[in-house]
């Protein structure tokens, strides 16, 4: 592909991979809005601090509304086409939506001690998933925030697994505050440094 089609500048990180030249003039295009994402979270995340046990009721409620909202829309739209071959899956899986969302708003407890184990499990996931796109970026400067924030989710999942069931009240909206946080400050890292000079890649 001729980078004078892209709008890349081939001298901009002569010493890159094509896969990290792509990445770094992806974060270059989209430098203003990718600022205002961390600096959200960030926000976002301080918010949920100083405010856990209601940060993480409300996160229980908001997910419980979202899924009774889906399976409404999934239950609707089966019945407005009733003929149609998918009529049956779209039925059963809009009511399987609306009945946990609906559970989830019934019974806040019960409910933020299932997302407790949801969020364990999504915590080993996207610390892993952080770690390998930091190893991936490990030639550009800033990779070692991504590989920080990679270990410090994978903290929060020990945290969480440690302290429950009886850290189940807050744990949710604390820990999901400090994720957003660093995962913020992160982001910001990375996106700032994207126009520094990149280090030469060792074989």
């Amino acid at each position: 592909m001729d980078p004078k089609n892209t709008g890349e500048d081939p001298n901009l990180f002569p010493e890159l991979k094509e896969e990290q030249k792509y990445l770094l003039n992806f974060i270059k295009e989209n430098r203003g809005f990718m600022i205002f994402e961390s600096i959200l979270l960030i926000i976002l995340g301080s918010l949920a601090v100083m405010l856990p046990v209601f940060s993480t009721f409300a996160l229980e409620i908001l997910i419980g509304s979202l899924l009774a909202l889906a399976g409404i829309v999934q239950l609707i739209r089966a019945f407005t086409a009733k003929d149609s071959p998918a009529f049956l899956a779209t039925l059963i899986s809009g009511l399987i939506y609306a009945a946990v969302g609906a559970l989830l708003l019934a019974y806040p407890l019960t409910g933020v001690i299932t997302l407790t184990i949801l969020l364990l499990t999504l915590y080993l996931v996207q610390g892993g998933a952080q770690i390998a796109m930091a190893f991936q970026m490990r030639h550009a400067k800033g990779w070692g925030w991504l590989l920080l924030s990679g270990l410090v989710t994978l903290g929060l999942a020990v945290i969480i697994g440690t302290g429950f069931p009886s850290t189940a009240m807050w744990v949710m909206g604390l820990l999901t505050g400090i994720n957003l946080i660093f995962f913020g400050f992160a982001l910001l890292a990375v996106v700032l440094a994207s126009n520094k000079p990149q280090p030469p890649i060792s074989n």
